[in-house]
């Protein structure tokens, strides 16, 4: 839909008039003006598609006029992205960057090498789903996804749906969906990266992109390590007497990571071949929380994962895209624990799992204004534990499911004004038979669960730049093996959860304006959302966990965002969230901050006459208080985080530097475990390009 068209051309006229207006007001009216070249995203389209093209910013060029949208996949959904291919800080994960995004709160066990899930809207981090691309690297019943094992440099771009997400990926979270892009050739060229920083903390990686004609081959193998030997207060467990309070490092945290990830794409004619490959393997010791720290106790990870995609756009009336997608993945979890230090008595276990899943999506656009998505899905997984120590062989266990979204889209747009309606229905089957040692005799359990969701977005835009948007949906999810039958060490086992789902819904306004001086982006979201038999952990007095359903759940919050950036001189971002949760008791649902807030400020030289590129920065992170315990007896209080960093640019060379909380607050996360303060990391990168 064509609508009201901009020049540059007019721009710089516009410029010339308000220059006596002085700068900031000049700059403030030309991010107004310029809405008709805005940051806007197409309504459809993959990773590639979300780049703006370098045409809208010639002398004479002419844009479309779009939906504003800041994800990739769909206008109508609470979806943020965050390119991580311009990142500033040195040393940094995926860990690091994901706070810095509206509804985010991290839940950790510890620093480097340590578990973090990432809980949205008040979500547990079991209700968030991870997709490469657009196909889930993890199962239900592989509990909550730790983020620390997935390396940077491997993906292009995060894009982050809270509430409920777009239909192309066929999933109902209760909280959201978190897509990694996968990263993808920029012309031939060969990166070399290391990084060292505190508490022997280090580690290297190799990048090599090459393009021969239709085929792109992306290739990244990297490896890091930490000791991890942070100091912390140790208060001898008696939190109220200071008479006992010793300060300890951080004992058996010694962690190594290396991974390997591949992506290939090929064209030939119509069709389009992606492969892509991803390993993962983790050494580390487990310290344990600061109640009970370890000696001696032992965890080997390991992960692989292969994906194959096929797809096609066909001619014709209603241009049928086809898309074919199959994934296998492989995952081992060795865990020592010969003194008995975690949880009740000496484990020995070495459990393997492996899982598949073929996916196909249809997409046809019957006329102008209305558009259709089918998305079909299959997936089985296969759980084999196996413990050394036990005299009885322990069975298998395994779960299959089904799932299939429909989505229609009906768009459209008269006098400048653009809208779009996305309702869609999603079912969800699973059949799964559980078998389990317990008491010297093997107990099954089958279960069969028929899961109905839907979604209902909509996206108004009454002039350029801006974009209003409700959304309204039903999530569901399945209890994993873990939380029903435990890990036999810190996890009791409760067979008689039942599936937690949510019905909630979202508001909010986003503005975007882009120009040749400037670009802004300022967005604002309520929500709210009841959730229904939530699965909840509660610690026992052996310091272990069992989960177990209550009645009901309410939460409901704001999540506000912006970024500035003018030029390479300045770039200012942001994000604040409010969070306000209940159970049926009326108690705040642990672990959840009722505020959260980051803020970054850059500064750039721009290229000097010497060829070199400098960035300064100085950003803050806020945790507002929260509870540890479902009766809020136990609060862990507010916390703000400071850092600063810089990095120089010269030819192929990157030099950065950066320093973590400058204030040394340090203390424990929100699961008990100490977290590392005051450190330092220092980063170099050299890349070779070729013609």
């Amino acid at each position: 839909m064509t609508g009201r068209l901009l020049t540059a051309t007019r721009l710089a006229r516009l410029a010339r008039l308000c220059a006596p207006l002085g700068t900031p007001l000049c700059v403030a009216l030309l991010c107004c003006a310029s809405a008709a070249v805005a940051s806007a995203q197409p309504q459809e389209g993959d990773a590639e598609s979300d780049e703006y093209p370098e045409e809208a910013f010639g002398a004479t060029a002419e844009v479309e006029r779009v939906l504003p949208s800041d994800n990739g996949l769909d206008p109508t959904a609470a979806g943020t992205r965050v390119d991580l291919r311009r990142r500033t800080a040195a040393g940094e994960t995926i860990v690091d960057v994901l706070p810095e995004l509206p509804g985010t709160q991290l839940q950790s066990l510890g620093g480097l090498g340590a578990f973090a899930g990432l809980g949205l809207r008040g979500g547990d981090a079991t209700q968030t789903e991870v997709v490469l691309d657009d196909l889930p690297i993890h199962d239900v019943d592989d509990g909550a996804f730790d983020f620390s094992l997935l390396p940077l440099d491997a993906f292009q771009a995060i894009e982050v749906y809270r509430g409920g997400a777009p239909a192309r990926l066929n999933v109902a979270p209760m909280g959201g969906v978190v897509r990694l892009i996968p990263a993808s050739v920029a012309g031939t060229r060969l990166v070399l990266r290391s990084n060292a920083g505190s508490y022997t903390t280090g580690g290297g990686g190799l990048e090599l992109g090459m393009q021969r004609g239709a085929v792109e081959v992306f290739g990244v193998v990297s490896a890091r390590g930490s000791r991890s030997n942070y100091p912390y207060l140790d208060d001898g467990n008696t939190r109220f007497d200071i008479t006992d309070d010793v300060r300890r490092r951080v004992h058996n945290a010694e962690t190594v990571d290396t991974s390997s990830f591949v992506h290939v794409r090929a064209v030939q004619g119509d069709w389009t071949l992606r492969a892509v490959l991803l390993t993962i393997t983790r050494d580390a010791g487990v310290p344990g929380p600061l109640s009970a720290p370890t000696l001696e106790t032992h965890q080997l990870r390991s992960q692989v994962r292969g994906v194959l995609g096929l797809s096609r756009s066909f001619s014709g009336r209603a241009q049928p895209q086809l898309a074919l997608q199959g994934m296998l993945s492989g995952r081992r979890n060795r865990f020592e624990d010969l003194l008995g230090e975690v949880g009740s008595g000496v484990r020995d276990t070495d459990d393997h799992a492996r899982s598949w899943r073929a996916r196909s999506t249809l997409s046809l656009t019957p006329t102008e204004h209305l558009e259709s998505t089918l998305v079909l899905d299959a997936a089985g997984y296969r759980y084999a534990p196996d413990d050394a120590v036990s005299a009885i062989e322990e069975p298998t266990s395994r779960r299959e499911t089904l799932a299939g979204t429909l989505e229609l889209n009906v768009h459209g747009g008269q006098g400048g004004r653009l809208w779009s309606l996305r309702p869609s229905v999603r079912a969800q089957g699973s059949f799964g038979r559980t078998a389990e040692l317990r008491l010297g005799r093997i107990q099954t359990h089958t279960a069969r669960d028929v899961l109905p969701t839907f979604r209902l977005g909509a996206a108004f835009s009454p002039v350029q730049g801006v974009s209003i948007t409700a959304s309204a949906f039903r999530g569901a999810r399945l209890p994993t093996q873990l939380e029903l039958f435990g890990d036999r060490a810190m996890v009791h086992a409760n067979p008689e959860l039942r599936a937690e789902t949510g019905l909630g819904g979202d508001l909010g306004v986003l503005v975007q304006a882009s120009g040749e001086l400037a670009c802004l982006r300022v967005e604002l979201r309520g929500h709210a959302r009841r959730d229904e038999d939530l699965i909840r952990a509660r610690r026992t007095s052996q310091s272990q966990t069992v989960f177990e359903n209550i009645d009901a759940a309410r939460v409901a919050g704001l999540e506000s965002s912006a970024e500035l950036q003018v030029g390479e001189y300045l770039r200012v971002s942001g994000m604040l969230s409010y969070l306000r949760s209940r159970d049926s008791l009326g108690n705040a649902l642990p672990y959840r901050a009722r505020t959260t807030g980051f803020l970054r400020v850059q500064v750039g030289t721009g290229r000097l006459p010497s060829g070199v590129l400098g960035t300064l920065y100085a950003d803050v992170r806020q945790q507002g208080r929260l509870y540890a315990d479902s009766a809020n007896l136990i609060a862990i209080p507010a916390r703000v985080w400071l850092g600063v960093g810089a990095r120089l640019t010269y030819r192929g060379l990157e030099l950065a530097l950066s320093l973590r909380d400058l204030r040394n607050r340090a203390g424990s996360d929100v699961l008990g475990y100490a977290l590392p303060g005051r450190r330092v990391a220092a980063s170099a990168v050299y890349t070779k390009e070729w013609q």
